[in-house]
Parts: C-alpha cells; sequence; structure tokens
C-alpha cells in the first residue's frame, strides 16, 4: 500500500514541524507539496517569526565557484547546497524579512528575496552618493527594512546607516 505524503494530517505536520531547527528546513518543508506549504505558511504567520533563539545563517563562498554563495549552519555544522548567485560583485549590507541588501561598486543598494519569486527593490539614487571620493568612504554600514515589502507592498520603510560618522538615510515605499 502506497503513503499519502501529501494527505497527511495537520497535526503530525505540525508536530514534524515544531522539531526542524533551520529556518531553512522550514522552506524545504513547504517545497514538497501545497498542503505542507499551506500548514508551514499557517505556523509561520501564527509564531511570526523563527525562534528568537536560533542563530543566524553565515553566508560563505561556494567551493564550486568563488561567485556563489552557500549558507552555513553554525549549531548544524553544515553547508546547505541552495546557492545564491545575485550575489556576484555586491556586498551584502544587511538583512530583514528574508531580504537581503546589497551594495555595488556604484553606490546601488538593492533588496532581494532568494527564496521568493519576486522582483528586486532597488533604493534611488540620492546626491549624498556623489560627495564621497570612494566605495570605502561611503560604506554604508547596516540597512534594515520595517516590514516585509510582499506583505506590506506599500507600507514598508528602508533605513540605511551610511559613512563613517553614522549617516542615517530612510525612505518610504
Amino acid at each position: 500500500m502506497e503513503r499519502d505524503w501529501a494527505n497527511l494530517d495537520s497535526l503530525a505536520l505540525n508536530m514534524i514541524l515544531e522539531k526542524l531547527i533551520e529556518p531553512i528546513d522550514h522552506i524545504w518543508f513547504g517545497c514538497v507539496c501545497k498542503n505542507w506549504l499551506s500548514i508551514a505558511n499557517l505556523s509561520h504567520q501564527q509564531n511570526h517569526q523563527f525562534r528568537s533563539n536560533i542563530m543566524p545563517m553565515l553566508m560563505i563562498p561556494s567551493e564550486k565557484s568563488p561567485e556563489k554563495r552557500c549558507l552555513y549552519s553554525i549549531p548544524a555544522n553544515r553547508v546547505y547546497p541552495l546557492e545564491l548567485t545575485m550575489l556576484n560583485n555586491k556586498r551584502c549590507c544587511g538583512s530583514s524579512h528574508g531580504w537581503l541588501a546589497t551594495i555595488d561598486e556604484e553606490f546601488v543598494i538593492t533588496w532581494l528575496n532568494p527564496f521568493k519569486d519576486v522582483a528586486p527593490i532597488s533604493l534611488p539614487m540620492t546626491g549624498v552618493y556623489h560627495s564621497f571620493k570612494n566605495y570605502t568612504e561611503f560604506n554604508v554600514q547596516k540597512v534594515t527594512l520595517s516590514v516585509d515589502p510582499i506583505t506590506s507592498p506599500n507600507d514598508y520603510v528602508v533605513a540605511a546607516i551610511y559613512t563613517t560618522r553614522g549617516c542615517l538615510a530612510f525612505i518610504k515605499a
């Protein structure tokens, strides 16, 4: 008799989901089928965020290609095979709500969501970029989002701390 994994009881699926430690395991759980994805989404909405005591993953260069990045889990001591290619010639300067903020050599800050099929968000250029002579002097230290742009496309705010003096800039959606 064949097992119907797609239609497991939601209680059993929630018990499995509670045992998963890493946020990426939740993503893989949701990739099994539509039913499992809906359970993962409901669990994420109810918990609002993943457990706060989980260490974040690190982005490390891929062994296959120096232009690609992999995710490394410190607690699991494991490199996940997910390769992020959108970071070529860019520096990561922040992450928030599943999005990565990158900056390129032209000082363009772009928000990317490597886990969802959504368009990147490029921040507009301002006059502040032109007053700096080089990339290291500009030095974007941190960029963050107020909320997820997917769930609140008209209500998010992006804030950035830049320069060695710690200047603050922000922009609304």
